[in-house]
């Protein structure tokens, strides 16, 4: 019931910055806001970015990630998650699945199996609940709010399923400056490497050799990825078209309804979006033209021109005014590319103090 009272939403202000009162207009400021960020543009230009990437997954890859489904796969995927999380739309929780499993698993198995046989998911069985979880007390702007997406089991036992067999690839297609998302790696490791660069930026005494950084946030970095940018990233990766297709389709059939205020409220069929790179192949290609070096802590040190987060990157170059234009060239084009936004309003600067 606290839960409830704190999560209760009585306003928000709307694109024109009017505050909206009662269940019907908080409704549809949020529909409205949603279906914007969640509409497509045509003007995407992938290419831009997948252009720098390599292919990394190998074609024994390939073999294992589209392998033939059994039902001990399904039956892992199932126990593999929390018993416990929010009820989906079909007002189900995997605790009822794994205690009756005996009763229901031919079932499951032939509804996942068929997903991977015809590479297509039913839309119904694809809608999503967002609910949507304040970021402060009392919020009354929706980037105040942090969706939350609620499944369908099915949906759920097949992303499980998905997410089982990249696991051994992960190693292969991610960056080392995405440390956190690496087995055996976690965020921290990341943090520790920016608070040394930093920590060498602001001791530094040289004056011909001055350092910026940039910490830049990308806006809604998962709900305004472009499928064609998405579709064409995993192309230029290596991965066999059956694959993409079936992650296509997951990512492809969803639609939503927003919970407010623990109300189903209207219906979106996005154009573009992900549930929750590549700026990575940018920076590693300005490295290597040398446009942008990066930082060097010590003399036998390896180059650092970047650190990747969830959806924050901290960019360490040359305070020079070719740097600058550089960094400014390669998010104009990430963004031309994948139509993702940075949000100025969460950038900031460090510089090395001998700068001038």
């Amino acid at each position: 019931m606290i839960r409830r009272l704190r999560n209760l939403l009585i306003g928000l202000k709307n694109e024109r910055g009017v505050c909206q009162d009662g269940q019907s207009n908080v409704q549809e400021v949020v529909l409205s806001y949603f279906d914007n960020i969640f509409r497509a543009n045509d003007d995407s230009r992938p290419e831009l970015t997948t252009h720098a990437m390599d292919s990394r997954v190998t074609e024994r890859m390939n073999q294992q990630l589209t392998r033939v489904l059994t039902s001990e796969e399904v039956k892992h995927a199932v126990f593999d998650m929390s018993a416990n999380k929010s009820t989906s739309p079909d007002s189900m929780t995997l605790y009822f699945f794994q205690c009756f499993w005996h009763i229901v698993s031919n079932d499951i198995v032939r509804a996942v199996d068929s997903f991977f046989f015809i590479s297509h998911l039913l839309r119904s069985v694809n809608h999503t609940h967002a609910c949507l979880i304040p970021k402060t007390l009392s919020p009354i702007n929706l980037t105040e709010l942090r969706p939350i997406s609620l499944c369908n089991i099915v949906t759920k036992i097949i992303g499980n399923v998905m997410t089982n067999r990249m696991r051994p690839v992960l190693m292969a297609i991610i960056s080392e400056n995405k440390s956190a998302f690496l087995p055996g790696c976690m965020i921290p490791d990341n943090i520790l490497i920016a608070r040394e660069v930093l920590h060498f930026m602001n001791h530094s005494k040289s004056v011909r050799n001055t350092n910026m950084a940039i910490k830049h946030d990308m806006s809604k970095a998962y709900d305004r990825v472009e499928w064609k940018f998405l579709e064409a990233l995993m192309l230029k990766l290596g991965f066999c078209c059956k694959w993409v297709d079936w992650t296509m389709s997951l990512v492809s059939t969803v639609s939503y309804s927003f919970l407010i205020n623990g109300v189903p409220c209207g219906f979106i069929r996005p154009t573009r979006g992900i549930r929750q790179e590549e700026l990575t192949c940018m920076m590693r290609e300005a490295k290597e033209r040398r446009t942008l070096t990066g930082i060097k802590i010590s003399r036998d040190s390896s180059s650092i021109n970047h650190i990747l987060f969830a959806d924050d990157t901290i960019i360490f170059y040359k305070a020079t005014t070719s740097a600058g234009r550089e960094i400014t060239r390669i998010l104009t084009e990430y963004e031309m590319a994948s139509r993702k936004k940075v949000n100025v309003g969460k950038c900031s600067t460090s510089i090395s103090p001998w700068t001038s």
